[in-house]
């Protein structure tokens, strides 16, 4: 199992301890090969692809939910 954690916040407020904005979320995901002939790496790559669009939306959806107005994170681009 791979798990990775982030945060988000307001970056004028990144040494504040008490932030106005703050959301902290973590993610678990398993994913199997089928076959020996996909690079780890790529796999790693595609699945965060895959992933992201999900983060997006739920952060949005959980913060409009709490009546705030929501941040849109910006498309990822792995180049």
């Amino acid at each position: 199992m791979n798990q990775k954690a982030a945060s988000i916040y307001l970056e004028s407020e990144k040494e504040v301890t008490d932030k106005t904005f703050f959301i902290k979320y973590m993610i678990e995901v398993n994913f199997n090969r089928s076959s020996s002939e996909i690079d780890s790496s790529d796999m790693a790559e595609q699945a965060t692809l895959m992933i992201y669009p999900h983060i997006r939306a739920g952060i949005s959806t959980t913060m409009s939910a709490a009546g705030i107005e929501p941040i849109i994170l910006p498309m990822l681009s792995l180049e």
